[in-house]
């Protein structure tokens, strides 16, 4: 069993090919993807937003995809289990 952010473990699933694996389910937690910058540098925050807004929405997806690798598979409403696979 391996508990851990599904951003991370999606990338390694699908990096390694490892396409038997199964999410079972998903915990309380939650892992918000973030950056900072540092109080001295508010003009590196400026050019990081700015370059974040250029990014367009069919690019910011193909980010997305490439790094989230877990798709939906099967549901199992009997047991309350929804079952993903690693593509």
């Amino acid at each position: 069993m391996f508990v851990g952010n599904v951003v991370t473990a999606s990338y390694y699933i699908g990096k390694l090919r490892f396409n038997n694996i199964r999410v079972a389910g998903e915990t309380p937690y939650s892992h918000n993807q973030s950056m900072a910058v540092r109080n001295d540098w508010p003009e590196l925050a400026f050019i990081l937003q700015k370059g974040l807004e250029a990014i367009p929405r069919h690019e910011r997806n193909a980010i997305y995809n490439n790094w989230m690798s877990i798709k939906y598979a099967c549901t199992s409403p009997r047991m309350g289990v929804i079952c993903m696979v690693a593509t």
